[in-house]
């Protein structure tokens, strides 16, 4: 069952929020990648994004 039954819709939303996700979640890997210096509490703030990132990302595959 789809939680948005308008294809056309699904597909705009799903596409929209991919997107933004994308841009998100490649910002985040930089960040950590450049910027972290090691700092345990910022990776772990970090981590908790893209984790947050990932669930959006499930959902929106069931859409």
């Amino acid at each position: 069952m789809n939680i948005i039954e308008d294809k056309q819709l699904r597909q705009y939303v799903h596409h929209e929020l991919r997107t933004h996700l994308t841009v998100i979640k490649g910002n985040v890997e930089l960040l950590n990648m450049y910027y972290c210096s090691g700092n345990y509490k910022e990776k772990q703030i970090l981590t908790r994004i893209l984790e947050h990132v990932k669930d959006i990302e499930i959902f929106l595959e069931r859409l």
